[in-house]
């Protein structure tokens, strides 16, 4: 494994740390364009303030 392929799987580990779907990191990879936000999904179903922000 090459630097380039190992550093877009260390990226994409990272990204799933903070539980960013699949779906959502084969979009990066497939539009190459880094968004200023995106959407985080709750693993529960209550409501999910907007002030809990990072």
């Amino acid at each position: 494994m090459d630097g380039g392929t190992a550093l877009l799987k260390a990226s994409a580990q990272r990204l799933r740390y903070w539980d960013i779907t699949d779906g959502q990191i084969a979009e990066l990879e497939r539009t190459r364009q880094v968004k200023r936000t995106m959407e985080i999904y709750s693993t529960s179903r209550r409501h999910c303030s907007p002030q809990g922000r990072i």
